[in-house]
């Protein structure tokens, strides 16, 4: 039986057609089974050169595919984070300015810290930041 199957891939490859649907059926196999591109090309290495340079074309496809899924993947996650970070320093540049505002009123920090409902110790820490910048 695997004879038949080795006769009938070797066959594949001798037509476009035939080609694509090896590499297509590649990519099933890749997805549908538990092999690894790696064990894969084993098993066409054993019916012919043909399939296994289809195999390895495939493979080679796989990798580039992955690593602009990757690098696509990295970029939104890279965007996302940018965009946290710059919300988090648009909020604290807003307290400070606000703090800020509020020290000129002669206000003092626990009523500060009320009007912003923030602890103490973190409106103490913006004091300080305010106060080491220069004006």
């Amino acid at each position: 039986m695997l004879a038949i199957h080795a006769q009938l891939i070797r066959n594949l490859t001798g037509t476009d057609t035939g080609r694509a649907f090896i590499s297509t059926t590649l990519i099933y196999l890749n997805w549908a089974s538990k092999l690894t591109a790696v064990e894969i090309i084993t098993i066409f290495e054993r019916i012919s050169t043909e399939a296994t340079e289809i195999a390895m074309t495939a493979a080679q496809t796989w990798i580039k595919e992955g690593m602009q899924k990757g690098i696509e993947q990295g970029i939104k996650q890279g965007m996302q984070i940018g965009i946290e970070r710059g919300i988090e320093q648009g909020i604290e540049q807003g307290i400070e300015q606000g703090i800020r505002g509020m020290m000129k009123l002669g206000m003092d920090t626990l009523t500060i810290a009320a009007a912003f409902e923030l602890p103490q110790e973190t409106v103490d820490r913006f004091i300080q930041r305010i106060n080491e910048k220069p004006q």
